[in-house]
């Protein structure tokens, strides 16, 4: 396949000093040359203008390899064959000598332009194409996570890494490292945009304080159903908004698989039949978390903890309650550190995150992207979605065999908490953070209005 290779000369002069456009073909092994059909004239101003665009050379199933060179020679030659040039461009006038009326240093231009364009092909098809390397180059990633192998995070990464692997038939090679063996929840974000590990996947509420909007993933009464919430974790719209942010912080989201669609609150001391009570509660949270209309609402202390020191915290009774999934919950034997009362609260989205870093998703040809993208995300929401629906309710069951009280938020509470909610500054803060277009998104999506 040959692309057309022009070449321009144009004047600055009169129209009769032109010099006409001359275009040839541009093939591998060609052997170029230029022949400039001069005009005699009194004054001659002309610019030499060499663009060689899209140099395509093709070898086999090569895709193409694009190089761009441009001369620009700007040369005055007067009628009394003095020669000089345009200070306010280059200094290639400096070698132009006035003898010879200038002629001897535009045949040797002429001559310089005409061996650019023979060696060329030999700079051009000097090696193989980006892509035909990456056909047979191994992409080897990292991922960290702080969860068990057990637990969905575990679960999950582990079939991503699997899917990737043999979609892409084995050119990305993904290993993972769980529990928290390379970076706990507080330095995977920053290990993975310095680029000291690829990739990682964890619970978005842990990085509210690098993305705000993901707060509003923890509106408790935002979402109505576990529909709802699939709805908005698939959306496009959603998707590009928070990527958006993700991206100028210099990484890239792959999806938000589904964590669990109920929140659960374990403690230690008390039944708890309703969020009010809560109030003698010493909460755990993670340092920077926001204080969210639901502790408002129960009256809770909130102590901060570092996520890592969570569950040493609540079984030496620094704390009396946590909140965790019900499937970590159980993996983590949670009643063996102290649990014994469990309440369970309504539709929450709670999603997780897939990151990797800009630079290393850039790096990765478009078909692994597209494969990631569109093929293996989109298995891995199904199987968290699938996940979630189906541990449940085994989840629940393991929790209430070991726990002596187990109670469900009401709808009637639910519904006079979310009313009372639109009002109070943590609720309207957390929209006003996540903003309009993202808020009016997730509200469009909820089944009961289609």
């Amino acid at each position: 396949m040959s692309r057309e290779l022009r070449l321009s000369f144009s004047s600055l002069g009169s129209p009769r000093n032109c010099l006409a456009p001359i275009s040839m073909p541009a093939r591998k092994s060609a052997t170029s040359s230029i022949a400039i059909d001069g005009r005699n004239a009194t004054q001659v101003h002309s610019i030499i203008a060499v663009s060689i665009r899209e140099y395509l050379v093709y070898n086999g199933n090569c895709v193409p390899c694009v190089i761009t060179i441009s001369v620009v020679i700007y040369y005055h030659i007067d009628m009394y064959g003095h020669a000089c040039y345009n200070r306010s461009t280059a200094n290639l006038g400096d070698l132009m000598s006035p003898t010879q009326g200038g002629y001897v240093m535009k045949t040797i231009w002429i001559l310089l332009l005409s061996a650019l364009l023979l060696f060329l092909p030999l700079v051009a098809c000097g090696g193989d194409n980006d892509n035909e390397k990456s056909e047979g180059k191994t992409y080897k990633l990292k991922m960290t996570h702080i969860a068990p192998e057990t637990e969905i995070r575990g679960i999950l990464a582990k079939r991503f890494a699997e899917l990737v692997n043999e979609r892409t038939n084995g050119r990305v090679e993904i290993e993972i490292y769980p529990n928290a063996m390379l970076y706990s929840a507080a330095t995977e974000w920053d290990a993975t945009v310095a680029g000291a590990v690829d990739m990682f996947f964890n619970i978005t509420f842990f990085h509210i304080g690098s993305i705000p909007k993901f707060s509003i993933f923890y509106l408790n009464g935002m979402y109505e159903s576990e529909e709802h919430i699939d709805r908005v974790a698939r959306d496009a719209q959603i998707y590009g908004i928070l990527n958006a942010d993700l991206e100028a912080k210099g990484l890239h989201l792959l999806c938000l698989p589904h964590n669990q669609f109920w929140g659960h609150l374990f403690n230690s001391k008390h039944e708890t039949k309703t969020w009010k009570s809560m109030s003698d509660l010493r909460y755990g949270t993670r340092p920077g978390s926001p204080k969210l209309h639901t502790d408002v609402w129960s009256g809770h202390t909130m102590v901060e903890v570092p996520q890592e020191e969570m569950f040493t915290a609540f079984s030496s009774g620094m704390i009396d309650q946590i909140s965790v999934t019900a499937s970590l919950a159980v993996s983590m034997r949670l009643w063996e550190l102290g649990a014994k009362h469990g309440f369970e609260t309504g539709a929450g989205m709670q999603a997780m995150m897939m990151v990797i870093n800009l630079d290393t998703w850039n790096d990765l040809p478009a078909d692994i992207q597209s494969i990631i993208s569109d093929e293996v995300c989109p298995e891995i929401m199904d199987l968290s979605y699938d996940m979630m629906i189906d541990s449940h309710e085994a989840n629940v069951a393991t929790l209430k065999e070991h726990f002596k009280t187990w109670n469900r938020e009401t709808p009637e509470e639910a519904a006079e908490m979310w009313a009372w909610a639109q009002d109070h500054p943590v609720v309207k803060g957390m929209k006003q953070q996540a903003g309009q277009e993202l808020v009016e998104r997730i509200e469009s999506l909820r089944p009961s209005m289609d």
